[in-house]
């Protein structure tokens, strides 16, 4: 899973075993002391924002966003966020659902029961957050928006994503795409990128160069149908 989940938790030692045991599953984490830090940790769009944290500091934050929601964007437009409490009160937990919430758990509940919760919410995540490229209906689709690609990008893409080299060379893509490599397919081929990025999420920085050598896919962002 690419990027991390953020903890912010005034119980530390609980934290810190719950950390272990995300380590334990290959997933990286960061602890802020407060939410307001989380900015910072979500500037890469790669990663997967989702923040686990304690009730206490999400009241906290809550009524610091009423006071300067005018100014401060909130906390649930930037993150998946996923509350943890020392007593679970219903009225706590409707206002938290309310707020924005994806899930309330009681602290007293078994940590691994917890551990599987998130695991399982941040890989639907990723999986619905994945660009999914459809050659055979010649779109790309990413969140609730659909491309289309026209037939030498629908090619490229599939070259790329079929590659198990380290880059696909500029050579190699020409003499795919129109049996040839010279200095017109060259421009073609950079003219042919520049369009398909423009399409792509994120101005298609899924579509890696290396310059003057050739192109590779960030294939943990894609999925593809056929």
């Amino acid at each position: 899973m690419a990027g991390y989940i953020v903890l912010c938790d005034h119980n530390i030692g609980w934290q810190e075993i719950f950390q272990e045991k995300l380590a334990q599953t290959g997933i990286d984490t960061v602890s802020i002391e407060n939410i307001s830090e989380i900015d910072s940790h979500f500037e890469n769009s790669r990663f997967t924002n989702i923040i686990v944290c304690s009730l206490i500091e999400l009241k906290e934050y809550i009524e610091k966003y009423e006071i300067q929601k005018k100014i401060v964007k909130s906390i649930f437009e930037k993150a998946d966020v996923f509350v943890i409490t020392d007593e679970k009160n219903d009225d706590d937990e409707i206002k938290a659902f309310r707020a924005g919430c994806v899930d309330f758990q009681s602290r007293e509940r078994n940590m691994d029961v917890i551990l599987q919760r998130l695991i399982s919410h941040a890989e639907k995540k990723v999986m619905r957050e994945k660009t999914i490229i459809n050659i055979k209906e010649m779109v790309v689709e990413y969140k609730d928006i659909s491309v289309g690609i026209k037939d030498n990008e629908a090619k490229l893409l599939e070259l790329l994503l079929n590659s198990d080299e380290e880059f696909v060379s500029i050579e190699k893509i020409c003499r795919n795409l129109w049996n040839r490599s010279d200095n017109i397919t060259r421009v073609n081929l950079s003219s042919l990128i520049y369009r398909l990025r423009k399409k792509m999420p994120d101005g298609g920085k899924c579509i890696k160069s290396i310059y003057g050598k050739g192109y590779y896919l960030s294939k943990n962002e894609i999925q593809m149908c056929v």
